[in-house]
């Protein structure tokens, strides 16, 4: 197995730099958001940001073996990562997690210590402006109040939460907004059939959800729907044409 720890001795003194502190911030929304700072010795601090799961306890083991690594040594450090966690779950799951948003700092950390944009140590620049969509799910359904894995009442599905939602977005100035179709009871096993978690009157309430939406915003809407097939998300969303989406 190939040993990832640090062997390079021989650096530039402006490059010769130290990990002195890992540390998460956990910011509480629809699900956990994980922010993760890697301070060095050169006065830089690299942000990263990890999905939900488990990553602040992955984050803090990390830092018996990551403190005195040089934070420019972005790809080594990864897999080293991985390599030193494999007993935690190595290539899967929240380790992956944790060591992604690391990553993410460490880019952040070396291009502030290199005087670089990221974009410029990672190959270069294609564009000046990149266009984000909100997602908003839908609207009610998935209020904080509610909880990040509990589902409010089928009212707060309707289609009409779903338009009021799409106009609230559009008036904040997003351009593309983004939905989730899907209910809880969406994705129900229906006992009549053998491979199937939607049926036709669960399909034809989706399908009513767009159609009000899109009648209030115009066409800058874009949706997901989850635990369906490729067929069924055909019968969801019709063939339209590239003016249309």
């Amino acid at each position: 197995m190939r040993d990832y720890s640090n062997h390079a001795t021989n650096r530039a003194e402006s490059r010769d730099v130290e990990i002195t502190d890992i540390r998460t911030c956990v910011v509480e929304g629809n699900f956990e958001w994980n922010l993760i700072e890697v301070e060095t010795d050169a006065g830089v601090t690299g942000i990263g940001e990890a999905y939900r799961g488990g990553v602040p306890d992955v984050v803090e083991y990390t830092k018996r073996f990551l403190i005195g690594e040089n934070p420019l040594d972005v790809e080594r450090i990864f897999r080293r990562i991985v390599q030193e966690m494999s007993g935690h779950g190595g290539t899967t799951g929240k380790v992956v997690t944790a060591a992604s948003g690391i990553e993410i700092a460490l880019w952040d950390a070396a291009g502030k210590i290199l005087d670089l944009p990221v974009y410029q140590l990672l190959g270069g620049k294609f564009r000046d402006e990149v266009r984000i969509y909100c997602d908003c799910h839908a609207g009610e359904a998935y209020a904080v109040d509610d909880g990040y894995t509990a589902y409010a009442d089928t009212e707060a599905h309707s289609p009409a939460a779903y338009a009021n939602e799409a106009r609230r977005v559009v008036d904040t100035g997003f351009t593309a907004l983004k939905f989730d179709l899907d209910m809880s009871m969406d994705n129900e096993i229906d006992p009549s059939t053998d491979d199937s978690r939607t049926t036709p009157s669960r399909t034809n309430a989706m399908s009513s959800r767009p159609s009000v939406r899109r009648s209030g915003t115009g066409s800058i809407w874009r949706s997901t729907v989850t635990g369906t097939t490729p067929s069924k998300a055909r019968s969801v969303w019709p063939r339209r044409s590239p003016s249309s989406t």
